[in-house]
């Protein structure tokens, strides 16, 4: 009877796996997530696999990996043309199996580029020419773009949009450059194929942007980035779903949107002199952002005047100035079906009244979640609160939610939430997220409603750092009281050779 170990000894040993064990299939997906070059170099590490890079279905090619080794720019661009033009070359024809489904190109934004032009254009040809369903256009540079005479600007490239026309290219991505569309041709079909534009630091006018979107007669998705040249433009579209408006200010300038079915808009750092939305009705999410400064609310209430329909929404807590101010919120004005709330902010007086005055406006708001906001100033607010506001109650009739992110645990945060459990109906989970001060993750605190009151279910992260953290003792019970809300400390010291680490652990026993 052969013993075990002879058993062992006499089993055929499993050959390590190696890249010829890979199906094609599946290294073609891996080296598809690498830029070009990388996937063309990784090929090379097996003979059977020299030419499966000419069937990858999407292209990268950028110009920061060329940098070095050649001694100059112009040196440089040459070798990034050579290979981008070799690469498409030899790139097997296209098939059901290895369509070209995106064309990503990086290059450096100078002097030096224009001699390629021709090179570009003919990359862009080839992929529309492939069916090409993504296409991102980027020019890097470490300056923000100066806006100047841009319809004539040489060092600039202008993209051939009417290229499109008869292409398949449903996502296009432009940065840096500008946008050649020839004058006097019909904008009823400029590109019937593309459903998402993403435009940074292009130069676009007011009549660009309108026939651009009357001739994208399916686009769902339209980003405008610090982009500049417009004045008074107009967005009108029935398949559009998503704007988003990013880092313009005129302040005699005007936007007109006409989107019957957009279901998310965000703005952000998008300040001009008027804001008209035809029907807001569909809109559901919305993200609103201007810089904390006085003299920013007056663009701040005139886009929140327009989102009364919102289920989703992320805003600044302005909410005091909007019913003190001469320029306020009419008095029927109710965000009818606002569930979830995301909202920056401070824990002032001023901010307290804020998030009363929100609440009374959002009888269904089911989710709060607080983040803190970085003011230049606090004259948003004014220096005085009136009489009427000196005292403060919640309206939480359906809050079940509710999370504090860069949590610090201050005299400020706990008598918000004593505000908040005083008034509390429905509440049921509270996540407090800590302030990370090193390269320590930190767990949240978690407080869920039992029958007994709220209890803290998760809650471990680095000490003596934080509020109500005593470094000196170990295990041993503290309570803190402050306007009924009573904190219980539990401090745990562990002593190594090399190094002292600290965790806390708070229990809360929380009484309204």
């Amino acid at each position: 009877m052969a013993s075990p170990a002879g058993n062992s000894s006499s089993a055929v040993a499993r050959p390590p796996i190696t890249l010829d064990d890979l199906p094609p299939s599946l290294l073609l997906r891996i080296i598809s997530f690498l830029p070009t070059l990388d996937a063309i170099q990784t090929t090379l590490i097996s003979p059977a696999f020299l030419d499966l890079w000419t069937s990858l279905p999407s292209l990268s090619f950028d110009f920061s990996l060329f940098l070095p080794p050649c001694d100059t720019p112009s040196q440089t661009l040459r070798a990034f043309s050579d290979f981008a033009t070799r690469a498409l070359l030899l790139r097997h024809p296209p098939s059901s199996s290895s369509p070209l489904r995106s064309l990503h190109l990086r290059l450096d934004s100078a002097t030096h580029l224009l001699p390629y032009r021709r090179h570009i254009d003919s990359w862009i040809h080839y992929a529309v020419a492939h069916d090409v369903e993504s296409l991102s256009l980027t020019f890097s540079s470490k300056y923000l773009r100066q806006f100047q005479n841009e319809t004539t600007d040489p060092y600039y490239y202008p993209f051939p949009l009417p290229l499109l026309r008869n292409g398949s290219v449903r996502s296009l991505h432009l940065k840096h450059c500008n946008l050649d569309v020839p004058r006097n041709r019909s904008r009823t079909r400029l590109c019937e194929s593309l459903a998402s534009i993403d435009f940074v630091q292009v130069y676009l006018t007011d009549e660009m942007i309108s026939d651009l979107v009357a001739g994208c007669l399916n686009i769902e998705s339209l980003t405008i980035r610090q982009c500049h040249g417009m004045k008074d433009f107009k967005i009108s579209s029935a398949s559009l779903k998503r704007l988003d408006l990013w880092q313009f200010r005129c302040d005699e300038g005007s936007v007109e949107i006409r989107a019957p079915n957009l279901s998310n808009l965000s703005m952000f750092f998008f300040e001009v002199g008027e804001y008209v939305m035809e029907d807001s009705s569909a809109v559901e999410e919305a993200d609103v952002t201007c810089i904390s400064m006085v003299e920013n609310y007056r663009y701040w209430i005139k886009i929140v005047r327009l989102l009364s329909h919102v289920k989703r929404f992320h805003v600044q807590n302005w909410w005091y100035k909007a019913v003190v101010s001469k320029d306020c919120l009419p008095e029927s004005f109710v965000f009818h079906n606002l569930n979830y709330l995301r909202i920056n902010m401070e824990y002032t007086k001023a901010d307290m009244v804020g998030i009363a005055v929100l609440l009374e406006l959002s009888p269904k708001l089911g989710t709060m979640i607080l983040d803190r906001e970085l003011r230049i100033n606090e004259e948003i607010f004014g220096a005085r609160i009136s009489e009427e506001f000196k005292r403060i109650n919640f309206n939480l009739p359906s809050l079940r939610h509710l999370k504090l992110n860069c949590y610090w645990g201050t005299m400020d945060e706990l008598h918000f939430l004593r505000l908040v459990l005083k008034s509390e109906v429905v509440l049921e989970r509270i996540v407090l997220h800590p302030v990370r001060l090193d390269q320590n993750s930190v767990i949240p605190i978690v407080l869920v409603k039992r029958t007994q009151g709220f209890q803290v279910v998760q809650g471990s992260f680095p000490g003596p750092k934080l509020h109500f953290t005593s470094a000196a003792s170990a295990m041993h019970p503290q309570s803190e009281t402050y306007q009924g809300l009573e904190i219980m400390v539990f401090t745990e010291h562990t002593n190594h050779n090399k190094a002292q680490s600290s965790w806390v652990r708070k229990l809360f026993t929380i009484q309204g």
